[in-house]
């Protein structure tokens, strides 16, 4: 009977952790989708700040959206490893939940050290010329620790997407319409 019981807890498990999972997958296969043209604008921010700092006239640039980010939960994980459930899930199935919440956990720290860095890249915005907004030193900081962090959030999403799979949770089936999508910087307003 303790048999039957811990393999219907399995089950319950098993299905809370896929809804979890989905919850989050918006973000991973947002991030995942939109890397290449993050690093394009980046590149850009890159070469507005590297004339900046030899003294070349920029053009103005238009407002900029940063990357979109979002929650990430493991309040189910947190339970069911405090229930003792997780410990009757196959070795392998709960390897691969145990690889999907680490990821979560790195992915949050790149995640709450880009947003900083792209406030501060805000300053580029409007007329960069005018050196009283921003020291380029400082810009080139944060342009440093945005390129760090969004490869760091795009390796994690993209490893997020194929766990995803692997546990039979298609990201690419996540809300699609609900994801904001990434749009190339331009230098003129």
């Amino acid at each position: 009977m303790a048999w039957f019981h811990g393999r219907t807890k399995v089950q319950a498990g098993r299905e809370r952790l896929r809804e979890e999972i989905q919850f989050d997958e918006r973000v991973y296969g947002h991030r995942a989708d939109v890397g290449s043209c993050i690093e394009n604008n980046l590149a850009t921010l890159r070469g507005v700040i590297e004339d900046l700092r030899s003294n070349r006239h920029v053009e103005p640039i238009a407002r900029f959206v940063p990357p979109e980010n979002g929650p990430v939960r493991r309040e189910i994980w947190s339970s069911l490893l405090a229930a003792q459930v997780l410990v009757h899930f196959p070795q392998d199935e709960l390897e691969k939940y145990s690889e999907c919440y680490q990821l979560r956990e790195d992915d949050e720290y790149f995640m709450d050290r880009e947003s900083p860095a792209w406030r501060t890249l805000h300053l580029l915005e409007g007329d960069p010329n005018l050196r009283s907004r921003a020291d380029p030193s400082l810009l080139q900081v944060a342009i440093g620790d945005a390129e760090e962090m969004s490869r760091g959030v795009a390796v994690v999403s993209r490893h997020q997407v194929e766990l995803g799979q692997a546990l039979g949770t298609d990201l690419r089936q996540s809300d699609p319409p609900a994801r904001k999508e990434c749009v190339p910087i331009g230098r003129n307003l």
